[in-house]
Order: C-alpha cells, then structure tokens, then sequence
C-alpha cells in the first residue's frame, strides 16, 4: 500500500491550479453573481441564498425555511452570505470550482503526460456547456468531492495506492455528496459495488476490513457532526421528514412529476449528447482493447450509465442534473491517449496520439474555447448594463420603507429573490410555494394558517402563480394593494 497523499507540491501542479483558477473564473461568467455582473439570481439560487440569509439571522434549515436539498448546501449558503450577502456564494463556487477543475485533471495525469492530460481534461470539459448553467447549484457543489474520489478509486485501480487518509477522504465525500444530494451518488454506487465483489472474489478479507473501517470514519466525520448540530437545534426531524420523505415524494410518480415513461425519457435525453455517447464508445473501445485493465473499463462503463440514470430519477430534464457527466468524462479520453501512446511504442510508430489528439482539439476542444471567450467578450462588454431591472430595484425600495430591518414578509409564488433584494426574512416556514405545494397540498393549508397566525403586514404575489385561495386571504384578512405593476402586486395590510 502507498503511503503518499494524492496530490503533492510541485510546480507543475502550482502552475495547473493557477491555470485551472482562470478556467474556473470563465466557467462561472454567465453567474448572476461574477465579479462583473450584478444581476437578478435565478429561481433555484435564490432559494439557495434566501436560506443561508435566514440561518444569518438565527434561523435553521427545514425547522424554520423549507427547501429540500441537503444541509451541506446551506451550510454552504450561510458562509457565502457571511462573506458577502451578494457574492459571497460566488467566491465560494470560484474556489471549489478552481479545486474540481484542479482534481479532474490530476484524473487525466494517472495514465498520461500534462500535454495529453490538458487535452482530455478540455475534451471532458466540453461538457460544462451543455450541463452547467448561471452557477449556485447542488451538482455543481458536488464536482469536487466525486472527483476527488473518482481520482481515489482509479489510482488505487491502476496503481494500488491506498490508505487509511485516502480511505477516509473518499468516505468523507460520499458523506458530502450524500447531504447535498442523495442521487449524486452514482460514483460511489458503481465502484463500491465493483471494488466489493473484487475483494471478495479474490477473498482478501483484511483488505476489506481496513477499507470498511477508515471509509466509514471518513464518512461519520462528515455525517455525525452534521446531524448533532441539526439535533441539537431541533430541525433533524424537519429534515427527516423534508429531505427525505418529501424528496421521495418529489421523486415519485405519487407526486405527480415522476412516472416511469418520464424518468425513461429524461434518461433517453441525458445520454443522447453527442458527446456524452462518444465519451461511451471510447469506454467501449478500451474494454475491448485494454485486456489488462477490463476490469477497470468495464465498472467506468456501468459508472457512465449510472449517471444517466440517476440524473434521471427526478423525471425532468434541467442540463444541471447532468453535472455529474463532466468529471466522469475526463478520464476515458486520458485512457485513450495512453493506449495509443502504447500503441505507438510497440509499433514504431510516433503520430497516433498526435492525431488523435489534434482531432479531438480542433472538433471538440476549440469550438469549446471559441464559445467560452465569446462568452467572455460579452460579459465583459456588458458591465456596464449588467444591473437589475428597474422593476426589481421598485420592490426593493418600497419594502425596505414599508419595514424595519428584522420585519418579516411573505411572497406567494416562487421569488425568493425578494427576500434577498430587501435583506427580510420570510413570514412562515415556506419562502415559496410552487412546486412544493403541487407536490404536497398539505403544504399549502400549513402556509396559510401559519400566514393568518403571523400576519405579515407586506405580501407580495406573484400574479402568474397567484390563486383565488391567497386573493380571498388578502381580502378577508384586510390587505390592499399597495403598488403593483403587471407581474407583482405588494398588499399591505390595513390597506383594504
């Protein structure tokens, strides 16, 4: 067994990361939050960010803010909001981000040189186009664990390398990925089961016990605090029940949203990428031609259509599902190149790998770069106007005169982002409503009589998703139109 930890000081790797924080900083430029934009977040972020504010100001996840993603996300949230209440999340992306990009490309350079390495990290890394989105994700959160313990399962593969602080690294990220999202865990899932029944094919007893032992410590070191600090504020049986049982709910067919037929069509949608079925048909051709590494290729091809499926068990199709599709694409492009620099040796011949390279770079590789800079371009010409609207700032404005600081509001529909926008908490436990109320309509008779028993004295409503059920609530309840314009009204009450 290797003692040495997997990544060591070197100056090729200052100088990688120092590069991968450049790609990094490209990749999240279409974030509402980089450093040259300041625009409106989206629906999800929003909810995201709106918890971290909440837990700012005293309050705990699921106890008192719903949303059903996993802790290790607003823990996340929190320290970005902490940071800065705007871009603080941001930063935390960059440097996470900046580590992930680092780590799939220590991937690459398992099995070949960095001029190799460099091309099948761009080649995987294509993908980020079809799957990453504006930033401030649970998948994207999620890179850096599941490539770190890919990189831990495929050099123990290749070179043997393990022990007990790999072992527990590798546990450590399974328990992140677990309390972000449990159904990113398509890694683990393959190679655990593989490198299980290897073991016990070749009866190697004292190995499993030792691999057992430090990957559950590793794990525990992660889980265990966690659920103290929600038992002990008294939300571990909020989250029981909201980020497992509703999620069950919300993955199913019962909630409406997640039929068989519409987890097979999203499966379908995920794997038909072009580039997704190449990275697949280069996994093939290796368990074809590397016999002694079958074992090896077989499980990587298992893993490729994990992530599809477990992309899919949601049943919609959002390309940020597909996140897990980019570090699990890096490596079979690096295995290819290995091969034909084996190739190459055996048969005299120096072009293959040169080629092939070539090939993949200029049809893959720099049409990728080309988008990513125009990218670039863009945002960078755009700072100027890259603001938020003249409706947003409206409602900012009139809330903050209409409230103290600390004062909470309310908003029917799905906007969290004006919570945000004023720096209010939220009246009850629900932010928002839609989906979550669609999924289960015990929600919504909750939020209503928690909303009566409060009493905001601001609702504001989205018109789109505003029902007669919250029109008679106003009414009843003396709330009147204070502003609205044709998408948003605010009621304040004793208005009416």
């Amino acid at each position: 067994m290797n003692k040495k930890f997997p990544i060591k000081i070197s100056i090729e790797n200052v100088l990688i990361l120092i590069f991968m924080a450049v790609v990094a900083f490209v990749i999240l430029i279409n974030s509402p939050m980089h450093p040259w934009s300041a625009t409106e977040t989206g629906i999800d972020s929003s909810v995201f960010k709106t918890v971290g504010m909440m837990m700012s100001k005293g309050y705990m996840p699921y106890r008192d803010s719903f949303d059903h993603k996993g802790p290790v996300l607003y823990i996340l949230e929190f320290i970005g909001y902490e940071i800065s209440a705007f871009r603080g999340i941001w930063l935390i992306e960059f440097v996470l981000m900046t580590a992930a990009l680092f780590t799939m490309y220590k991937i690459a350079r398992l099995v070949c040189s960095p001029l190799y390495a460099l091309v099948a990290f761009f080649t995987g890394g294509a993908l980020f186009h079809s799957y990453f989105g504006s930033g401030n994700s649970v998948e994207e959160f999620a890179l850096l664990p599941i490539s770190l313990g890919l990189y831990i399962f495929l050099d123990y593969i290749l070179n043997d390398r393990v022990n007990a602080l790999r072992l527990s690294v590798c546990g450590a990220c399974l328990g992140i990925v677990i309390l972000l999202r449990p159904d990113l865990i398509s890694l683990w899932a393959v190679f655990c089961i593989a490198l299980l029944a290897n073991t016990f094919y070749h009866k190697a007893w004292d190995r499993l016990k030792f691999f057992a032992i430090w990957f559950t410590v590793g794990f525990a070191i992660i889980v265990v605090p966690i659920l103290l600090w929600l038992l002990i504020n008294g939300a571990l049986d909020d989250c029981y029940k909201i980020y497992l049982l509703f999620n069950f709910t919300y993955s199913s067919s019962s909630g409406g949203r997640a039929s068989l037929m519409s987890k097979l069509s999203a499966f379908i949608t995920f794997m038909k990428n072009p580039l997704v079925i190449l990275v697949l048909l280069v996994t093939l051709a290796l368990v074809i031609f590397r016999k002694n590494q079958r074992f090896l290729y077989i499980t990587y091809v298992f893993y490729i259509l994990a992530c599809g499926l477990f992309a899919s068990i949601g049943g919609t199709v959002h390309d940020n599902y597909a996140m897990t599709f980019i570090p699990m694409a890096v490596f079979p492009y690096a295995g290819l190149m290995s091969s034909l620099r084996e190739y190459e040796k055996e048969r005299f011949n120096k072009y293959f790998t040169g080629v092939t390279a070539l090939l993949l770079t200029s049809v893959i590789v720099l049409p990728s770069v080309y988008t990513s800079l125009c990218s670039v371009a863009e945002v960078y010409n755009n700072r100027p106007y890259s603001t938020m609207s003249e409706s947003t700032n409206n409602i900012a404005g009139i809330i903050i005169s209409l409230t103290d600081e600390d004062e909470p509001i309310s908003a029917y529909g799905n906007a969290d982002l004006v919570y945000l926008i004023t720096g209010r908490p939220h009246a009850t436990k629900y932010s928002y409503q839609f989906p979550i109320g669609s999924v289960d309509p015990t929600i919504m008779d909750d939020y209503f009589s928690q909303l009566e028993e409060e009493a905001p004295r601001v609702i504001v409503i989205q018109k789109l998703l505003c029902d007669s059920r919250m029109y008679d609530f106003l009414e009843d309840n003396g709330y009147g139109v204070y502003w609205e314009d044709e998408s948003v009204g605010i009621y304040l009450l004793g208005e009416a």
